[in-house]
């Protein structure tokens, strides 16, 4: 999987927040989908999740998160 890639569509098509959260909280994964590959996060992994002021909320694994971050700056 090419996270690269699929996080830059993703900002590309408006899935992902182009503009930086308003709360962010990590814990274990609970199997919600990652909003940014759409793979599942599991109970062994990190989960990003993070608030935005108009009441938007996305999970993403922590690989995800760190390239989601890196595009947006």
């Amino acid at each position: 999987m090419d996270v690269s890639a699929l996080i830059a569509e993703r900002l590309a098509s408006a899935v992902l927040p182009q503009h930086a959260p308003a709360g962010r909280w990590a814990g274990y994964g609970r199997s919600d989908k990652c909003d940014g590959c759409d793979v599942p996060i599991r109970g062994n992994e990190i989960e990003d999740e993070f608030d935005f002021a108009d009441g938007r909320r996305i999970r993403l694994h922590r690989d995800c998160s760190i390239e989601w971050i890196r595009q947006m700056s």
